[in-house]
């Protein structure tokens, strides 16, 4: 509704409260207590998220989330076997500005950890389902701690899925994805870093 112009005198009526005032202020709820007849432009503050949406007419739009970005766990997934992390280390973390996701992964290798086998890896987005509009391409760094070859690998990760992507390197014709036994088999202290942005669904 338009924004409204009160006058002196004029009488504040429960549709004036309910319209001009309830629904043009930011209202505090918790994501179980959303407003259930939202109008179009209606703004509120969820507690238990430290979200601010906006309803767009159809449904409510993150517009940020506060505060420090938050941890998850992603899944890494090699083509055939399975991967343990045993005593490495796999931290990420990823934040919320309105539908962009913004999100960092960090996989350390350790001496116990089981890589799997098959040709490439799939890692885990953070719990918020991309677009799939259009691809996304992430940087991603390659770290190769073995003291006859230690060096970095510069490669791109682009995303396979609403909720995954895979990391293919530079080089080469054909392009080679990351996995278990390339670029080089992973040992311990290796180490893959990637960070990027992609638009929420």
């Amino acid at each position: 509704m338009p924004f409204k112009t009160f006058g002196a005198g004029d009488v504040l009526t429960a549709g004036d409260v309910n319209d001009y005032l309830m629904e043009q202020a930011v209202i505090t709820c918790t994501s179980g207590t959303r407003p259930s007849s939202p109008g179009e432009g209606m703004t509120i503050y969820e507690t238990d998220t430290d979200r601010i949406y906006t309803y767009d007419g159809t449904t409510w739009r993150v517009v940020v989330r506060l505060g420090a970005w938050v941890a998850y766990t992603p899944t890494v997934s090699p083509a055939s076997g399975s991967f343990v992390i045993g005593n490495g280390t796999l931290l990420a973390r990823y934040t919320l500005l309105g539908q962009a996701v913004c999100f960092k992964m960090k996989l350390t290798f350790g001496s116990t950890t089981t890589i799997g086998s098959g040709s490439s890896y799939s890692f885990g987005l953070p719990p918020v389902t991309r677009d799939t509009t259009v691809d996304d391409v992430f940087p991603a760094i390659l770290i190769d701690s073995s003291a006859s070859t230690v060096g970095y690998r510069s490669s791109s990760a682009f995303s396979f899925t609403t909720n995954d992507f895979g990391i293919i390197l530079h080089e080469g014709s054909t392009g080679q994805f990351v996995g278990p036994t390339a670029p080089w088999t992973w040992a311990n202290g290796d180490i893959i870093r990637v960070s990027g942005t992609y638009q929420a669904a």
